[in-house]
């Protein structure tokens, strides 16, 4: 619903807000097909009707598929509207994302490693705007760390799955992505990190829409 971009979204879905001049589903769908896909399904919900008819106006080079879902299912409850998982990988990637991830690369790194699933990641940076205090058991003071940058791997919304790892998304319910995950991982299964050194924007919040804007004005994504 992209509650959190307030008026942009409440007569626009989430993914048709433009970034530089195109829907963010737009630059989505262009990265797929650059990568070669050749079917693409387009989970829908909300003001199901635009995106529609922004698909059959656009010029795509893939077949596009829309998949209604009657109630949001979750970041992965379209996995079960999907026909034909039993025996090929599926790209899952959000559609409030602004990326140039090599997918190719995620692919190739995907079947080297022998993965049941791979989940794209980014990395986030977070500033500490105090000194940190760092101290032993004991309650003593070891030393001051001032205004400290904290870096960690995020999730990008983007995976490649196995059908071992579809084969587990519930049927009847809301699912998402992290839940099939740590059910993929308590059976045993495969779950690597693919880092993106490309560019990434999650376009969720008013002020990462208006960077990714400046960053296409500046020619960032070229």
């Amino acid at each position: 619903f992209g509650r959190r971009l307030g008026e942009r979204t409440r007569t626009t879905p989430k993914p048709l807000i433009e970034v530089g001049g195109t829907p963010v589903i737009g630059h989505v769908l262009e990265g797929i097909e650059r990568a070669g896909f050749q079917r693409i399904f387009v989970a829908t919900h909300y003001l199901t009707e635009q995106i529609e008819a922004y698909i059959t106006e656009r010029d795509n080079i893939s077949e596009i598929t829309t998949l209604f879902e009657d109630e949001p299912m979750g970041t992965a409850g379209a996995l079960n509207l999907v026909p034909q998982l039993d025996d090929i990988n599926i790209l899952v990637m959000n559609a409030d994302v602004v990326t140039r991830i090599d997918l190719s690369a995620l692919i190739s790194f995907h079947e080297q490693h022998d993965f049941d699933a791979t989940i794209a990641s980014a990395q986030h940076e977070t500033m500490v705007p105090y000194g940190v205090l760092h101290c032993d058991e004991h309650g003593n003071l070891t030393s001051i760390e001032e205004k400290p940058t904290i870096r960690n791997f995020v999730s990008a919304g983007i995976y490649l799955l196995s059908p071992r790892i579809t084969a587990l998304a519930p049927q009847g319910r809301p699912v998402d992505m992290p839940e099939i995950l740590n059910a993929g991982r308590a059976h045993g299964l495969k779950i690597g990190l693919f880092p993106i050194h490309e560019y990434w924007r999650d376009i969720g919040r008013p002020n990462d829409l208006e960077t990714a804007s400046e960053d296409i004005r500046r020619g960032e994504l070229s």
